[in-house]
């Protein structure tokens, strides 16, 4: 009898030891998965400021190549013969929308310091910061009714989650917010394309009127390589060669914008999947993969 009683107390400690060890694997997990959808949040958003920055300073080419014409065109501006356009072509920001961008980037590294809390605690000075920034984006000047909507229900969420509320989570905490940022950055990703488009347009045209005189015939015949004597011919030959190397510019520009629109619809549908509650950790974490491989290969390409 004691030895049944004994067996029966040693399998009940062994069961809920496996529960305990379950529970405490299937925490870490989730706690995990929040942390790593906290930091894609913040990699997405400073992808889109980082292309924007570069865009609005007038970072379109290779920097070797942009001082080339850059020198070209001061020169042609000071014999007054000749008036470039290739040193001014800056992306015209919509500042509003640029406002909101870095307003999201601050709540979403405030969102890494949320979902890396593991204990039950709220750090309330985090919330603070939270309600900070939905002021902060209220009084932005131009923000659009629908964001005000957002930011509206955003503050909403805040209030449940510090109220630790049922139905509060951090993937609906910033809903609103990830709406925000894909709606306003869908539409600067298609001004950036046709702004860029437009802009190579005109390098092309400032490269194809540079005047033959001010190249130095000895130096063409060394930089193309060609074995002509004209030197029309020459100047010719190498205006192409600065307009193939503002082409491959573009194309990377391309790949890069393209790279960030594909992003940002990986990003739409993995945060749809967590606020359905549809989804796997392993699926999300393949989304986050692909998100960061794209945006990776963009940084590669401006290395």
């Amino acid at each position: 009898m004691k030895k049944s009683a004994f067996k029966i107390c040693v399998n009940f400690l062994y069961i809920t030891l496996l529960g305990v060890i379950f529970t405490s694997c299937n925490y870490t997990g989730k706690h995990r998965l929040r942390a790593e959808v906290a930091q894609n949040r913040v990699v997405v958003v400073q992808n889109a400021l980082d292309l924007i920055n570069r865009l609005k300073d007038g970072h379109l080419i290779e920097q070797n190549l942009q001082n080339r014409i850059d020198v070209i065109s001061k020169q042609l501006d000071t014999i007054a013969l000749y008036k470039a356009n290739s040193a001014t072509i800056n992306l015209e920001v919509n500042n509003c929308r640029y406002t909101i961008y870095n307003y999201i980037a601050d709540a979403y590294r405030i969102g890494i310091n949320i979902a890396e809390n593991i204990s039950d605690t709220l750090d309330f000075d985090k919330i603070n910061e939270l309600n900070n920034i939905v002021l902060q984006l209220k009084s932005t000047e131009g923000i659009d009714q629908n964001d005000i909507i957002l930011i509206e229900n955003f503050e909403t969420n805040l209030k449940l989650f510090a109220e630790k509320n049922e139905n509060a989570n951090d993937y609906i905490l910033f809903a609103p917010l990830n709406s925000i940022l894909i709606r306003n950055l869908t539409l600067d990703l298609q001004i950036i394309n046709l702004f860029f488009n437009e802009a190579f347009v005109k390098y092309e045209e400032d490269i194809k009127a540079f005047p033959l005189f001010i190249f130095d015939e000895a130096k063409l015949k060394e930089l193309t390589n060609e074995p002509y004597q004209d030197k029309t011919i020459l100047v010719e030959l190498y205006k192409l060669k600065l307009i193939d190397e503002v082409k491959a510019s573009k194309e990377l520009l391309t790949i890069e914008v393209n790279n960030s629109s594909r992003a940002l619809e990986i990003f739409d549908a993995m945060n749809s999947k967590l606020l359905k509650d549809d989804f796997t950790t392993q699926d999300i974490l393949g989304n986050i993969e692909e998100i960061d491989t794209l945006l990776h290969k963009n940084v590669k390409a401006n290395l």
